[in-house]
């Protein structure tokens, strides 16, 4: 019977190799880098603010039905930046990392912010209009209009579902059903809801991965064509 081998303080990177490891991922995705370290910032800013204060500020950022109301551009923008849960939302961190960068890295910086903001807002704006229509049939409570809602989950939601198109054929139909599965099993948790929003953040990342699909099948079936016309020349 062979013994694994213990794993030592040697067998381990090295600082200086993780160092490395992480200034080569963020040289192939600064986008996502200098987003997570606005975050960062912008939760350590928070926690060092009197409670009072920093409960004003995570409202005046919260795209609530109010807030949505009232200074509809700025709360879509600035929701973005800001975690619900102060520092413990900071766990949220590495989810991005790996959906926004492998996103970057594959499609671009721009692609990654369009599929991001097409989630974080086009989530909320769905939302909205469902929590109007409870409200107004007296099936939501009122209230709900200036709960704080902030964060980078929507847009997490919609940038795991475009990389769909990125999962090998034959584990694509599992990874988007997991994906659906999370994101009713959210809602179906919490009992909140703004989590409907999740749900809504999935399904426009999955329509994301189709539109994908469809642009590289229909890449790959002119590009021969335009090979022929090449040799024909």
């Amino acid at each position: 019977m062979r013994i694994p081998r213990t794993v030592t303080s040697r067998d381990l990177p090295a600082p200086r190799e993780l160092a490395e490891i992480a200034w080569t991922w963020v040289r192939q995705c600064p986008l996502t880098a200098i987003y997570l370290l606005v975050l960062v910032v912008v939760a350590v800013v928070l926690a060092l603010l009197p409670v009072r204060a920093a409960d004003q500020v995570v409202y005046n950022a919260s795209t609530n039905l109010q807030g949505l109301r009232n200074r509809p551009l700025l709360v879509l923008v600035a929701s973005a930046f800001v975690l619900l849960g102060g520092l413990a939302g900071l766990g949220w961190l590495p989810l991005v990392a790996v959906a926004m960068g492998a996103v970057e890295r594959w499609l671009g910086k721009l692609a990654a912010v369009l599929v991001f903001a097409l989630g974080h807002v086009g989530a909320t704006l769905g939302l909205a209009v469902m929590l109007v229509s409870g409200i107004a049939h007296r099936a939501i409570d009122p209230q709900i209009a200036t709960v704080h809602d902030v964060g980078v989950s929507y847009g997490l939601f919609t940038l795991a579902g475009t990389l769909t198109a990125r999962v090998p054929a034959r584990w694509r139909r599992w990874y988007a059903l997991a994906l659906a599965c999370l994101s009713l099993g959210v809602l179906a948790i919490s009992r909140d809801p703004t989590d409907v929003g999740h749900v809504l953040a999935a399904m426009i990342g999955l329509v994301l991965a189709l539109v994908v699909l469809r642009a590289v099948a229909s890449a790959s079936t002119t590009s021969p064509t335009s090979s022929d016309e090449e040799r024909g020349r």
